[in-house]
């Protein structure tokens, strides 16, 4: 088998699941940037709801993890992500770079926003 055609070793930006490369370093060893297209930026705003508003206030008297707290905003962290992604493509992106995310609460904390942004950008292999 030939250098060129053996398989590559260890995991890259595919086993991640996102249909782009995704960091929030701001390069990619494997990848060299062509075109910086510019920041780009996805919100996620969502509400506990009264069950599990309440069901997180009673876990909260107590030490240890919110569950229900964690899974929200493990969900609501995703569907920003997601959506950065498809703006980064919507302005011909194929890669995000310097990804971050933010939170804030909105309607004393009855509600969670998570903002995500990062900078869209072009990227082809690297050239020798």
């Amino acid at each position: 088998m030939s250098e060129q055609s053996a398989p590559r070793q260890g995991p890259d930006w595919r086993t991640a699941g996102w249909p782009i490369p995704v960091t929030t370093a701001f390069d990619f060893p494997d990848l060299e940037v062509r075109t910086t297209i510019g920041a780009v930026s996805g919100v996620y705003a969502t509400s506990l709801g009264l069950a599990r508003g309440v069901s997180a206030s009673f876990s909260a008297l107590s030490r240890g993890e919110v569950v229900d707290m964690t899974a929200l905003l493990a969900e609501a962290r995703h569907h920003a992500l997601q959506r950065v992604v498809g703006e980064a493509q919507r302005h011909g992106g194929n890669a995000l770079l310097g990804v971050r995310f933010d939170s804030n609460e909105v309607g004393q904390g009855q509600i969670i926003e998570i903002h995500c942004y990062g900078t869209a950008v072009v990227v082809g292999a690297r050239r020798p």
